[in-house]
């Protein structure tokens, strides 16, 4: 998933080789879904770069494994509970994990 997104964005790409060479070459997907984060939050809401990586975590989430799900809600989707601007451009498989994990206390599945 994290080859593939950093693929399809130049930015995500920088940011991914930048953590590896910080971290002696090893990904640790929660630390780098913090970069990831930051990123998203740095776009302006009507960024099609925005929305496309949404779109695509979107499908990661609904098509993922455990892991892939572990890593999109606990370390990026559950950043965005008071951003209205980016709550809205999600897709339904991820606004509707965010909602579920706040409707639980927090509780992911």
């Amino acid at each position: 998933m994290i080859e593939g997104l950093a693929a399809q964005h130049p930015d995500l790409r920088l940011l991914l080789d930048e953590h590896m060479s910080d971290n002696f070459n090893e990904l640790l997907p929660h630390v780098f879904f913090g970069d990831v984060t930051r990123w998203t939050e740095a776009q302006p809401p009507d960024s099609a770069e925005l929305h496309q990586l949404l779109d695509e975590l979107d499908h990661y989430l609904a098509e993922g494994d455990e892991d892939v799900y572990n890593v999109i809600s606990v370390s990026y989707i559950e950043n965005f509970w008071n951003r209205r601007d980016i709550l809205m451009a999600m897709g339904p498989v991820l606004r509707s994990s965010l909602m579920w994990k706040h409707m639980m206390g927090g509780q992911s599945l």
